[in-house]
């Protein structure tokens, strides 16, 4: 009742405005200031897309200003009997809460004028990947707008999105998202969504051909990723257990590799901060949790789990290199080594016998990478 009485009120007071015009030359309007209920309206910097800035503006006025409306305010956008109020010669105007900027409300049609979401976010992908580096800074403030205007997205879409942002090199873009969790709503709470951040960090080393400047950044990236699963915003009150991702050497075992690179290429072979043998401590206390077990007429899994091996597999190897083959920490790696190759070498003969010619083959493709610069 409350809420009808509000649209009636302000429906009055905008008819009683345009009843009053008396002088032709001055045009009366109404204007009310709308709460920032889901924080700031996002605002977009101009990018190098025309057709992502087009984008970008119609979902800013059709889809993000209307979650910031009063429920009066929505009646007169959205109910078609009362959109006739919009469409006089006195705008009706209104302001969201902590910004100056003032917007006319229009009509809406919530079928035709609202964008699909999925298929957006999509096409949103595809011009970033196009456009320059600097667009992408345009992905946090959208996503914060889907998320204040109750709109979803599936684990499997912000899987894709820092898949990509990752190959454009934007793990920074990445980790901003992640940090603006509870604006964004870009949670690591699946391994799919783990594996693309952590191999998001390793790929920003193999970006800069292994640069000393790359593969300190790399690492940096995997540490602030590691700390972020630690984030209570993340776990969401998650208790730890052998499928926590805290708890995966998978998702250790990059931090290891990176560290060892560094420590190998760059450090004299030494562990001058200790963050090799800590975090292969880390890798081998969680080493049970994972499956290490592939077989035939599953090149799928074969090949999702030999990207994640791959890293192990040679973050072990020059672990072993830094703190020596022959040290008793050394040799305590040499059954998680033996017990690894021997799934990662079934894992590349299956993905080399089943998967179809025209597949990615990233299990390949990655353990290829690693060993043209590390054997």
């Amino acid at each position: 009742m409350a809420g009808r009485a509000g649209e009636m009120a302000l429906c009055s007071r905008i008819c009683l405005r345009q009843a009053s015009r008396h002088h032709p030359p001055t045009r009366s309007f109404t204007s009310t200031t709308a709460r920032a209920k889901h924080g700031s309206l996002p605002t977009f910097a101009p990018t190098s897309s025309p057709q992502l800035d087009d984008l970008l503006s119609a979902f800013r006025q059709n889809v993000f200003l209307p979650s910031h409306l009063f429920r009066p305010q929505r009646a007169l956008v959205y109910r078609t009997k009362l959109q006739h109020l919009l469409l006089t010669e006195d705008p009706v105007t209104a302001s969201v809460s902590g910004s100056d900027e003032v917007h006319t409300l229009k009509p809406l049609s919530r079928v035709k004028d609202e964008p699909n979401t999925r298929k957006s976010l999509n096409k949103v992908l595809e011009l970033l990947g196009e456009g320059e580096a600097r667009d992408w800074d345009c992905l946090p403030g959208f996503l914060e707008g889907l998320k204040g205007a109750g709109r979803k997205i599936s684990p499997a879409m912000v899987e894709k999105l820092v898949r990509r942002a990752s190959e454009k090199g934007r793990q920074g873009t990445v980790m901003e998202c992640l940090r603006r969790v509870e604006r964004t709503g870009v949670v690591l709470d699946s391994p799919e969504v783990a594996r693309e951040v952590m191999l998001g960090a390793l790929r920003k080393a193999m970006q800069s051909e292994w640069s000393e400047e790359g593969v300190t950044k790399a690492l940096k990236y995997a540490e602030g990723f590691l700390e972020l699963m630690e984030d209570p915003r993340h776990v969401q009150g998650r208790r730890l257990s052998s499928e926590d991702l805290r708890c995966r050497p998978e998702t250790i075992g990059f931090a290891v590799l990176l560290a060892g690179v560094r420590a190998v290429k760059y450090s004299n072979k030494k562990d001058e901060d200790g963050k090799i043998r800590s975090y292969t401590e880390r890798m081998l206390a969680t080493w049970g949790n994972a499956d290490y077990v592939v077989t035939n007429g599953a090149w799928s899994d074969a090949n999702y789990k030999l990207v994640m091996w791959s890293p192990m597999w040679y973050g072990l190897k020059t672990a072993q290199q830094v703190l020596g083959e022959n040290s008793e920490f050394g040799r305590s790696l040499d059954k998680a080594l033996q017990d690894l190759a021997l799934s990662i070498q079934k894992a590349k003969d299956i993905i080399s016998a089943e998967a179809p010619k025209n597949s990615k083959r990233r299990g390949l493709e990655m353990y290829s990478k690693l060993a043209s610069v590390l054997e």
